[in-house]
């Protein structure tokens, strides 16, 4: 339990890069936070500990109604006695964004790996989308809308228990605590010291928890007469007098967008009615979101990690600065390499973990070297150390340099103040890895404001760079396109999307339907961008290498190019 990890996102080791599914530390969604056992807390922060521990068994177990009831062992079904699981207590020692120590939280989680998954049909719970985030913080910027946060204390907790009864036993270190401060319990105690209980509510850890409170969530805000989007069911669209309000749910965390303050209290009183404490920061220009430090600025939104940055760097002592996150050999593999030693190799897949959360969202150009490395968990070498190092050398050399959501007014000759248009990006670094598959880079921007960046090692092995090219517009063309359909949805007026090519043979094949097809397999994925050309969901147009943005996620560059195509993507300037 050292580290959580999202169960909502998927990681496959064998194909590498950072597709829509990342391995995600849990615990730093947030901001940095370190997990601790019972014993190990109280050891170490002694009385604020055991506060701690306290207030969230009596919130769980004494407030009324309770989450979970205690019960006698003996008014309990055989079939339910065999389907009780574990809980166990965590504290969290929390931290914001920018490092800076912010209170210690305690938690009891069920043990749901104990649960008979085929009980339960309905187990898995949407979350919004990363690019449907940042498209959300640009536009509302861009158009002076006031940008609110919303966490609703205990979310899980609101929603009532479904399903067959679930028997939970409370260990004895929680036990003593409860009993102490609450002599009524003691009657309960088994002989071990344990507790049995029935939950009640949506216990965190168990299987279902997550989706009853999303429906509990979402059924609310239906009520108040908001619309799920259809590309995204975590974002919710309402209006009120006319003005839109925009709303994005991350479990209990609410981006809430309104082009007036008292639309922002409007949906906090809404939530209120409903739920017993929601923590609300209403119209900030700068704030904390999903573990980034959110600055509201001159039509744009500047995102931070910096306490994230500083707690990575600390993992690694020593480090040495380097000006590029890698060198241009880095999808040579060294089979002489020697293997790290067991620990080295759990450290090196934890510090790996952490920098695909951080590359997503903050320095996109690290994605090339990362996705590789996310290709070397499991057998890491000496080789592949050294490119961890270099990386992280580089995130040194650029510590507390963010990232910019701002879209200019003009764009590639199109005005932005009246029509958004999509621009993608996809470029294809031909036979780039060792067994021949070629490497996918992509960045996908609303005007000149990158929403969407993806570095991804092909799945075929292609003939030549053509089809290469050919493979990589097949599989993110929809992208493009789903992502202005959901600017439509979201009220605002779009053009058609441009997806920009650099191989004018990989062009004429898509838009024309030239040449011949070595495999159906290539033909179908050709016809099908056709389609999408012939049909005008978007227009293919050249674009030189030099300017191909998806080149620096297709490859490891240096030089001025890297330099260039970086302040790019992330609409910063970096002074090197």
């Amino acid at each position: 339990y050292h580290h959580w990890f999202d169960p909502t996102v998927e990681f496959d080791e064998n194909q590498g890069g950072l597709d829509t599914g990342e391995m995600v530390p849990e615990d730093d969604i947030d901001g940095v936070v370190l997990n601790l056992s019972v014993k190990k807390g109280i050891s170490t922060y002694g009385v604020t500990a055991h506060d701690s521990i306290l207030r969230e068994v009596e919130q769980i177990v004494v407030d009324d109604p309770p989450k979970l009831q205690p019960v006698h062992r003996a008014d309990q079904t055989n079939d339910d006695m065999r389907r009780a699981i574990m809980s166990f207590m965590f504290l969290k020692a929390k931290q914001t964004p920018s490092g800076d120590f912010e209170k210690l939280k305690s938690r009891l989680v069920a043990n749901g790996k104990q649960q008979d998954e085929n009980l339960y049909t309905n187990k898995s719970s949407p979350t919004a989308k990363l690019e449907h985030i940042f498209v959300c913080l640009a536009v509302a910027a861009k158009m002076g809308w006031d940008h609110s946060v919303l966490d609703i204390t205990g979310a899980y907790l609101e929603a009532d228990w479904q399903g067959p009864n679930q028997l939970v036993w409370l260990e004895k270190s929680i036990v003593d605590i409860l009993v102490a401060a609450h002599p009524k319990y003691n009657k309960l105690v088994e002989k071990d010291g344990r507790m049995l209980t029935m939950a009640m509510k949506a216990l965190y850890g168990c299987l279902e928890s997550s989706r009853l409170w999303y429906d509990l969530l979402s059924s609310v805000l239906l009520k108040m007469e908001f619309m799920r989007s259809e590309l995204d069911p975590c974002i919710l669209i309402g209006h009120r007098k006319g003005r839109r309000i925009i709303i994005v749910i991350y479990v209990d965390d609410l981006l809430v967008l309104t082009q007036t303050i008292k639309d922002a209290e409007w949906v906090l009183c809404g939530l209120q009615e409903q739920f017993k404490q929601v923590k609300a920061k209403i119209g900030p220009t700068t704030f904390d979101y999903l573990g980034m430090q959110v600055e509201i600025k001159d039509q744009g939104a500047i995102l931070t990690m910096n306490g994230y940055e500083d707690a990575m760097i600390d993992m690694m002592p020593g480090l040495r600065e380097y000006k590029y996150p890698a060198a241009e050999d880095v999808f040579e593999i060294n089979n002489d390499s020697s293997p790290l030693s067991r620990s080295e190799a759990k450290e090196f897949h934890t510090i790996v973990a952490k920098l695909l959360y951080y590359a997503l969202r903050i320095k996109l150009e690290i994605q090339v070297v990362v996705g590789f490395l996310t290709t070397r968990v499991c057998e890491p070498t000496n080789d592949d150390l050294t490119k961890l190092v270099h990386a992280m050398g580089y995130i040194k050399r650029t510590r507390g340099r963010g990232r910019v959501l701002k879209i200019g007014n003009v764009v590639e000759g199109m005005d932005m103040n009246n029509c958004l248009t999509v621009f993608g990006h996809i470029d294809a670094a031909f036979g780039s890895h060792h067994d021949g598959k070629s490497h996918t880079g992509v960045v996908i921007r609303v005007g000149n404001c990158t929403v969407l960046s993806r570095s991804v090692k092909q799945k075929i092995v292609t003939r030549d760079s053509t089809e290469a090219e050919i493979v990589g517009c097949s599989d993110f063309v929809i992208e493009a396109v789903s992502l202005t359909e959901f600017l439509n949805e979201l009220g605002f007026s779009t053009t058609r999307p441009v997806v920009f090519q650099d191989n004018q043979s990989a062009i004429l094949m898509m838009t024309k339907g030239n040449g011949k097809d070595r495999t159906r397999h290539l033909r179908v994925r050709k016809y099908w961008v056709k389609e999408k050309c012939d049909d005008s969901d978007i227009i293919m147009q050249y674009k030189s290498t030099d300017n191909m943005l998806g080149d620096l996620m297709s490859k490891a560059k240096v030089g001025k190019q890297f330099v260039l195509m970086r302040n790019a993507i992330n609409c910063a300037e970096y002074d090197d």
